[in-house]
């Protein structure tokens, strides 16, 4: 009994260890979808169906890069004199090939072929395609449904490959019509203010109110006197009923650097110490001392 005990621990020893795969997609902007699989297993084929809802693949030119080098119904396809790496993955969801376009269904059928004849595969996070959405609308995003192609065999095939999970479904922004999200803090005050574009400048919040940069035989610099000159004729000047308003000053709300109100009992203002002090700390550095704003709350710079 214990020389049986010993031998089957043996063969459970003998035997590898099965490893999962996570598949995710992720929006990368610019319309751009990223569809990862990663795994400590070798991974040696890929194959996923995708529906498209507000979008579509409009052609070969929406396959972007992949970290596998086979493209197994391109291949196909192809027929004689196919090489690896020619080609894309984009297959159609309903048979052997590549797919027609426009396409709202499709399949990513992509595998790895060593060509040093170690017979190695693929291990930890890969990329399985980046592929642009053409055709959402403006302000709209595509949902994309990602599952395992069981025409295909399913989604990974590779060596002691375990669980499959497949993050679905991944939305991806559409172009977008206003530089400031609509989920920012300040986005009313955007709004209210005309939705001025020198909020979007990419050092606005840094002291620069006019979106150009200054320059000596040194260097060049954006934050500085052409900025103060703006800053200045705004400075506590009370919003209604207090008084006029910011926007009675030519180009004073881009001196609004750090998009907030400051306040007193007699009324609130939109340019004040708080954006003096944004300046002065920026004031003169030569580029690139200073770095862009956090994109966190924009969509798009117009600088």
């Amino acid at each position: 009994m214990k020389k049986t005990l010993v031998a089957l621990m043996l063969v459970a020893l003998a035997v590898p260890a099965m490893a999962d795969v996570a598949i995710t997609g992720v929006d990368e902007g610019s319309q751009n979808l990223a569809i990862y699989a990663d795994s400590a297993a070798v991974m040696r084929g890929v194959a996923l169906k995708l529906t498209i809802t507000g979008g579509n693949l409009a052609s070969t030119a929406d396959y972007l890069a992949s970290d596998f080098n086979t493209f197994v119904d391109f291949a196909f396809t192809t027929g004689a004199g196919y090489t690896v790496g020619a080609g894309h993955p984009i297959a159609d969801a309903a048979a052997a090939g590549v797919a027609t376009f426009p396409a709202t269904t499709a399949s990513i059928s992509v595998g790895y072929l060593d060509q040093l004849g170690a017979q190695a595969g693929l291990t930890g996070k890969k990329l399985v395609a980046r592929l642009h959405i053409s055709g959402i609308a403006a302000g709209t995003s595509a949902s994309i449904a990602i599952e395992a192609d069981t025409l295909r065999g399913g989604a990974v095939v590779g060596d002691t490959v375990g669980a499959v999970t497949i993050q679905t479904p991944v939305l991806v922004a559409g172009p977008q019509d206003e530089c400031v999200k609509s989920t920012a803090s300040f986005y009313a005050d955007w709004v209210s203010f005309g939705k001025p574009d020198c909020w979007c400048y990419r050092k606005n919040c840094k002291g620069d109110a006019d979106g150009l940069f200054q320059s000596n035989k040194q260097g060049k610099w954006a934050v500085g006197t052409n900025d103060l000159n703006i800053l200045l004729p705004a400075f506590q000047i009370f919003e209604a009923p207090a008084g006029p308003g910011v926007l009675t000053k030519l180009n004073g709300i881009c001196a609004d650097f750090d998009h907030a109100a400051q306040s007193n009992k007699q009324g609130k203002w939109r340019v004040g110490t708080n954006d003096l002090n944004i300046l002065l700390a920026n004031w003169q550095k030569f580029d690139p001392a200073i770095a862009d704003c956090d994109m966190t709350n924009y969509n798009f710079w117009k600088n």
